[in-house]
């Protein structure tokens, strides 16, 4: 991350502007965060990349052996900021990690992807 993004992820503490936050990642990234290595999804992964949970650490927040738990599972550990938003934070987790709701012919969201999307913002309040 750079110095800004690392800043700029500390201030995230609302439901509203974690989610946009993450979604805004993950639309620019265009494709999940994996670990060929490891062949799973990571919070941080190959090539920069950084999952739906990964992308809301900051460098000094994250630990490389977060790799391979789940947000829920991870949630002592996280930042006190993310801590309240763990049911939201699992969700999202998942949707980074299911491939059907990846394009696998571009780099980008399936149609399933984004009606899961928009499911969430239903779930969780979120205009």
């Amino acid at each position: 991350m750079t110095p800004e993004q690392n800043a700029h992820v500390k201030t995230l503490v609302d439901k509203k502007e974690i989610f946009d936050y993450v979604v805004n990642h993950l639309r620019q990234q265009g494709t999940r965060a994996l670990n060929m290595d490891l062949g799973d999804c990571a919070y941080r992964g190959d090539d920069n990349t950084m999952c739906a949970v990964g992308c809301l650490l900051a460098d000094d927040e994250y630990d490389p052996c977060f790799e391979g738990s789940s947000a829920d599972e991870l949630e002592l550990e996280l930042p006190h900021r993310l801590r309240g938003h763990m049911n939201m934070l699992q969700s999202l987790q998942l949707f980074h990690d299911a491939d059907d709701y990846w394009d696998p012919e571009e780099t980008g969201f399936s149609l399933q992807g984004e009606q899961q999307l928009e499911a969430l913002r239903g779930t969780f309040g979120i205009k």
